[in-house]
């Protein structure tokens, strides 16, 4: 077989123009990385979740003061787990979205900000306000 030389390797080259055949890379964008959540992510949605139903459940009561117990009972309420309701009550008093006081628990310290602390020492013992 003959090598082509001069203007016959010119057209074999434009023959075997392998640009029309191939396909363009450097157009392409890299794969998308796929997001997905971890189990310490996905446990913190569930938290997150169960605290707003609580909140929902607390708001929903209309009270602004009740007993401690009575608040864990209905924590443990947005579980599936009733044992659950301590950790949710602490994690509520923590975030300061209610306020324990002993054995009664402010349900409403947005609002109660308003009036001073004092005025439910009487209430203290769980009594609606």
């Amino acid at each position: 077989m003959q090598m082509p030389v001069g203007e016959s390797l010119i057209e074999k080259l434009r023959e075997i123009d392998g640009s029309k055949d191939r396909i363009r890379l450097d157009g392409l964008s890299p794969p998308e990385r796929e997001t997905s959540l971890t189990v310490a992510d996905t446990k913190k949605l569930l938290r997150a979740a169960q605290i707003e139903i609580v909140k929902s459940k607390l708001r929903e009561t209309g009270r602004s003061w009740m007993p401690y117990k009575e608040f864990v009972s209905v924590c443990g309420e947005a579980s599936s787990d009733p044992d659950l309701g301590s950790k949710i009550a602490k994690m509520l008093d923590d975030s300061a979205n209610v306020i324990v006081l002993g054995d009664s628990v402010c349900i409403r310290p947005d609002q109660e900000n308003q009036k001073p602390l004092c005025f439910y020492q009487s209430s203290i013992g769980g009594s609606q306000v």
